[in-house]
């Protein structure tokens, strides 16, 4: 038995190994190099995460393929994929996948999967444009219950990315019909971002449940008939709701600007301001804003009584101890976001790092480093174009969606497509991030 599997199956301490500088000259053979790894890897613990694809690398490189010993150079393969896709180095795990794919050995479902992922972050424009050569047949592969949930959380997060990027010229064109009718095969109609992408790109097209067999009982078929009403009718109720306080935030801000001018007005006059010609419009004005104000309550409130709360009962687990940063303008009020948090996703405060100050933003975002395990995404509403660090992108999250190693970035984003955070678009965006955390997880 090779000495480092003995230290890992007797569960001794590996903690010299931790602070062992690595090379391919450190290791007699691939089986040293392997099961090293697997030491560090053992610790489960991000600091060792570098280390862990570099000992994996040089496994492969003493002779670890898939016909030395198969089981173990697909998990190899399968950490430092996972690994990747934790630092959104999707090319980098494509390339390791593809080889696998082009190698013609029969390959686990979850390499096709996987790669399906890698093909949704690196060349989105063309799965948009011709979906049926680059991403069904991979995810078409999928059998067995739990590659079928995963099967679909992919999908829902490739229709969440159309939806991000529909007014970039990121995407040339899109095969709508053909997205949503594998939606549809999928059985993805009561998926909230179906309704989403359906908005999006202004599909009027029916999703009727497709039973697996004629011969279904009268009264299941019913009872799903009756379901999916229901579900039809909520989903119309969830987008009604959105388009209300959507409208609410836009004349709350329409208010607003109204106020400061006449404050802009008053201040640039001569003398004193005449009290009586001034003092009622706009104490009307501030009335107006506090009914909307009580508005957008009520309709948000309502709002979260539609959403489905269970949707990710293990939400604080796919943080994996780490957390989300949030950017946004001054108009967040961080205590309404954590408590919307709390009550649909059952995340915490601590599970957050909001930085909402305009003058904050620009030098916070110098120190997130590429790399680091410190986040496990980043929400990013109304910022300054330009924050310090951000070198010839035009914008932070340009950055951030450009470069790898960072945090998973999601605009927040109002139904009008503005960069804003609202309680509304904040969920919205907080359930694209948990989606994509979720299809990503062991």
């Amino acid at each position: 038995m090779n000495a480092y599997q003995k230290l890992l199956e007797n569960k001794d301490s590996i903690e010299s190994l931790l602070s062992v500088k690595i090379d391919p000259t450190s290791f007699e053979s691939w089986e040293d190099a392997y099961w090293f790894t697997k030491c560090i890897y053992s610790v489960d613990d991000p600091a060792y995460d570098q280390k862990v694809i570099n000992g994996f690398d040089i496994a492969f490189y003493l002779g670890l393929n898939i016909e030395v010993d198969r089981d173990k150079f697909l998990e190899a393969t399968r950490v430092t994929a996972l690994l990747y896709f934790k630092y959104n180095q999707y090319a980098l795990a494509s390339n390791k996948l593809l080889m696998l794919i082009l190698s013609g050995d029969e390959i686990p479902v979850w390499v096709n999967l996987y790669f399906a992922i890698t093909q949704i972050y690196t060349n989105l424009s063309l799965v948009a444009e011709d979906p049926d050569y680059y991403l069904f047949p991979y995810l078409d592969v999928a059998a067995t219950d739990e590659d079928l949930t995963r099967r679909n959380l992919i999908y829902i997060d490739f229709l969440n990315r159309l939806v991000e990027k529909k007014d970039s010229d990121y995407i040339e064109s899109i095969e709508s019909t053909i997205i949503f009718e594998k939606a549809c095969e999928y059985h993805l109609n009561t998926e909230k971002a179906l309704l989403y992408f359906k908005n999006a790109f202004n599909i009027t097209a029916e999703t009727p449940i497709e039973l697996e067999s004629s011969e279904e009982s009268p009264e299941k078929i019913d009872a799903l008939e009756k379901h999916q009403k229901e579900l039809i009718a909520a989903n119309e109720r969830i987008a009604a709701l959105e388009s209300k306080v959507e409208e609410l935030y836009k004349a709350l801000e329409e208010k607003e600007v109204a106020i400061e001018e006449k404050n802009k007005l008053i201040q640039a006059s001569l003398g004193v301001p005449d009290k009586t010609s001034e003092e009622k419009p706009l104490q009307q004005d501030q009335d107006d804003v506090e009914a909307i104000a009580v508005a957008i309550e009520e309709a948000e409130n309502d709002l979260e009584k539609l959403i489905p709360q269970q949707t990710f009962p293990n939400a604080k687990e796919l943080l994996r101890r780490r957390k989300i940063l949030v950017y946004g303008g001054q108009q967040s009020k961080q205590d309404q976001l954590v408590l919307h948090a709390k009550k649909v996703f059952g995340l915490t405060e601590d599970c957050f790092d909001f930085v909402l100050d305009y003058e904050r933003i620009k030098t916070h975002a110098e120190r997130v480093q590429p790399f680091s395990d410190k986040y496990a995404g980043v929400l990013i509403g109304e910022c300054p174009h330009k924050t310090t660090g951000t070198a010839d992108y035009s914008s932070l999250i340009t950055k951030f969606e450009n470069e790898e190693g960072y945090p998973y970035p999601v605009r927040v984003m109002t139904e009008s497509h503005k960069l804003k955070i609202t309680k509304t678009s904040f969920g919205k965006a907080l359930w694209k991030l948990l989606y994509h955390l979720q299809s990503q997880a062991d």
